[in-house]
Order: structure tokens, then C-alpha cells, then sequence
């Protein structure tokens, strides 16, 4: 079976699932390598899977200036084998796929192909949700796709906590306190503990600098573990909306106060984007056993100015954020695209109730919700370290039982995971 990956972000789908499977012929093509001519990968012929990621789909076929990489794409399809596949890799950002659903229907136009040779596979929690609020009809995905909610926490949690052959590693690597080889849990002490709130960030979004601007200006930072990894000074000031920071009343705090601050790191020396899946992403127990609660500021965030937008069509997409919130018995509030709760709720985990009024995971305007976050966020803080302790411990179960849910995941759901994708590999269809 003869695959050809465009580019580098492309490998993630078979680095993770495929690269041991024999029977792949693996050829990959990186054009923004300059010591590679990626060009190359048109003149292969009698191929049977040809891969790329949702960005590599901006990126060759969707600028101003792709057609030559269209018309080089249809000289690759009249040499390709009969039965030949187009995946679409989309595991490591799949939120990104509501704002290219457009970017799908005009390859396939623009190559001269039915969208049913397209096989999506994305880390999103509500692909058809998307899908039919951006078509704003009912009409099924003509893209064939692989459907399962647990395939974000596989994708996210696999290189962590359980190795190919499905049994248990390090669950966590060095920073673990929480796991004993025998299968045992270590649950955190019960002494009072120094900080409140943790709340840890790398890559500067708006949402996310909304959330740091607005926990350091209310100096929580006092009384939590909080981080903002990246030196602001040097990013793509385009990200910065001042009527956003104005609405959130941060615009002279922003200017004057944090963006001197900026980098604080507490989590890692250096933002260094080389770091290993597991050195960048596994939890730091030290800190969870350290704070009482978690502001999980997710990949995504429809920060639209004029409320409920419905040129956004942003999937649910939870990441490793999520998952070591869940697994590291720390209650969260989340920042995420609305009904993020609902669906946790609907995958068997428990939300927490208790501390937290979830009523923002209702609200539909992108901004009202954020502000209902930061508000909570607020009235919690203001709680004395013995009921937030009390509070906490009340919890324990729902603690306990999100371990076994992600548990089931890693050891049930992984191996089916596992088995349906070399199934898709192997079929003519996706079924």
C-alpha cells in the first residue's frame, strides 16, 4: 500500500496509528522544507492513500496562488490506483474544521472529485453539529468521517498514559505522584493547601488573554499558580482586539501593566516548542495537589465582537487541557466553545456543580458567556481557603469517577480506536 504524506503536519495520523502496520508504503513530501523539493510528490504514480492536514489544505489548495498545486493535484489523481483515498488529517487541531468546511467543497471542486473520496479523521466532539449549523440545513456530511467521541482523548492522552500494545506505562511520566504499579491510587493529601486557583497558559489567544489579563489585574496570582508562557512583545499584535480588551474593562491594565509582566512561567523554564509530546502536555501533579481548581482555557474560543456570530461554526474540541484536569482530581471551570459541559456529561464524566455555577456553558453569545466565566471565576476567589477546602473534598467521588472514565478510555476505548482506524486503512470504505 503506497501513502503519500504532504508536508509535516501531515504524519500525525500515521506517526500515532499507522506507522507500525507493514503493509504502508510511506512517502513523505515536506514543501516548506527547503532542503526537500516537496513538488515531488505530484509525479508519484500507482499510490492508494494520499494525506494531508486541514492546514495543509489552506495552505496548497485554498490561497490565491494555488493553482499550480491544483493542477498538479489532477495530474496525481490520474495516477493514482483505482480505489485510491484522500485522508484528512485533522487529529491534533480538529476544532479548526468549522472554519473550513468551504475550504473541503472547493478542493473537491477544484481537482474534480466527489467529496466522498474525502476521509476526515478530527479530534472534534460534534462534527455533524458543525457541519449542519454551517450548511444551516439539516443535510448529512457528504465527507466520509471517523465518528468518535473519545478519539480527542485517545489522540491527546495515548502517548501519556498507555503505550501500542494498550497496557499502562508511566500514566504521566515523571511528575506522577497519583499511580502505583499495582493499580492503586494515591489521592492527594488533606491538608490545606497553599493556592487556590491554577490556571497555566503557552500560546497567546484572545480568549486567553482575556482570562490571564483579568487574573492578574484582580492579583489572584497571590493566592494561585498562574502563567502566561509567551512573550507577548513578540506576537502577531493582530490577535489583540482593543474593543474585546475595552469590553472586559483590560485595555489600560493590558498595556500598562501586563505586557511588561509577560512571560510568567512557573510550568515551564522556556517556551520551547521542541519539547516532547509528553515533556510539553503531561501534567505537573505538584501543581493540581498544590490548588483547588482549574481555569482551563481551551484551543478555541468564538471571540466574534457582536455576539453570537453565525459565520463561527466552531466545534466542540477538548485537548490535553481537559483531559489532565479530569485525570489530576481538579474541579474546572472551562473556557470552550458553549455546551463543552453537556458533552463531557454526555461521555459519563461528572462536571462540578458544587463549586460552580455552570449556567455559562448555556450561554450563546460568545462574550456574555466569558464574562458569566470570569464572574464565577471571581465569587469563587472570594471563598476562604477552609470552604474551598471543604467544598473540594466534597467532591472526592466525582474525582474518582472521572479517573475511571479516563481509565475505561485508555485501556477500552484506545484498543477499539486502534482497531477501527486499521480497519479504514484496509477497507475500500469507510463504514
Amino acid at each position: 500500500m503506497k501513502v503519500l504524506i504532504l508536508d509535516s503536519y501531515s504524519d500525525n495520523l500515521f506517526r500515532i496509528f499507522f506507522n507500525h502496520d507493514s503493509r504502508m508504503n510511506i512517502k513523505n513530501y515536506y514543501q516548506q522544507r527547503e532542503d526537500t523539493d516537496g513538488s515531488q510528490i505530484y509525479n508519484e504514480k500507482n499510490w492508494d492513500i494520499f494525506v494531508m492536514s486541514l492546514f495543509d489544505l489552506d495552505k496548497h489548495f485554498s490561497q490565491e496562488n494555488s493553482e499550480e498545486n491544483i493542477k498538479n493535484m489532477k495530474q496525481l489523481l490520474d495516477n493514482a490506483n483505482n480505489e485510491y483515498k484522500i485522508f484528512i488529517d485533522g487529529l491534533g487541531e480538529g476544532g479548526d474544521i468549522g472554519m473550513r468546511w468551504k475550504h473541503l467543497f472547493d478542493f473537491c471542486d477544484n481537482v474534480g472529485i466527489y467529496p466522498d473520496k474525502i476521509n476526515l479523521f478530527l479530534t472534534t466532539l460534534n462534527v455533524k453539529e458543525s457541519y449542519k449549523t454551517w450548511k444551516n440545513s439539516e443535510e448529512e456530511i457528504p465527507f466520509k468521517f471517523y465518528d468518535n467521541d473519545f478519539l480527542s482523548f485517545v489522540y491527546f492522552g495515548v502517548n501519556r498514559f498507555i503505550n501500542r500494545d494498550n497496557s499502562i506505562t508511566t500514566m504521566g511520566g515523571e511528575y506522577n505522584r497519583l499511580y502505583e504499579k499495582e493499580g492503586l491510587f494515591l489521592k492527594p493529601n488533606r491538608q490545606l493547601r497553599d493556592n487556590k486557583i491554577l490556571s497555566l497558559v503557552a500560546n497567546p489567544m484572545t480568549h486567553r488573554i482575556v482570562v490571564q489579563n483579568h487574573l492578574f489585574k484582580n492579583q489572584y496570582d497571590n493566592e494561585g499558580l498562574i502563567s502566561f508562557n509567551d512573550d507577548l512583545k513578540k506576537v502577531n499584535k493582530d490577535i489583540f482586539n482593543p474593543q474585546i480588551l475595552k469590553n472586559f474593562q483590560l485595555l489600560k491594565y493590558y498595556n500598562e501593566e501586563f505586557l511588561n509582566r509577560v512571560p510568567i512561567r512557573i510550568d515551564w523554564e522556556e517556551f520551547d516548542n521542541s519539547q516532547s509530546f509528553e515533556g510539553r502536555y503531561s501534567p505537573n501533579y505538584d501543581f493540581y495537589n498544590n490548588t483547588y481548581f482549574s481555569v482551563v482555557c481551551e484551543t478555541n474560543y468564538e471571540m466574534e465582537l457582536n455576539g453570537h456570530n453565525d459565520s463561527y461554526h466552531l466545534p466542540i474540541f477538548l485537548t490535553e487541557k481537559t483531559l489532565n484536569a479530569l485525570w489530576s482530581y481538579h474541579p474546572f471551570i472551562i473556557v470552550n466553545q458553549k455546551h463543552s459541559l453537556k458533552k463531557l456529561r454526555e461521555m459519563g464524566f461528572e462536571t462540578f456543580s458544587e463549586l460552580f455555577d455552570e449556567s455559562y456553558d448555556e450561554e450563546l453569545d460568545p462574550q456574555k458567556r466569558l464574562k458569566m466565566v470570569l464572574s464565577e471565576i471571581d465569587r469563587v476567589m472570594k471563598l476562604d481557603k477552609e470552604e474551598l477546602h471543604k467544598i473540594y473534598w466534597s467532591m472526592e467521588d466525582k474525582f474518582v469517577h472521572n479517573r475511571n472514565i479516563i481509565l475505561d478510555i485508555l485501556l477500552n476505548q484506545t484498543p477499539n480506536v486502534y482497531e477501527d482506524l486499521n480497519k479504514i486503512l484496509g477497507a475500500k470504505e469507510i463504514v
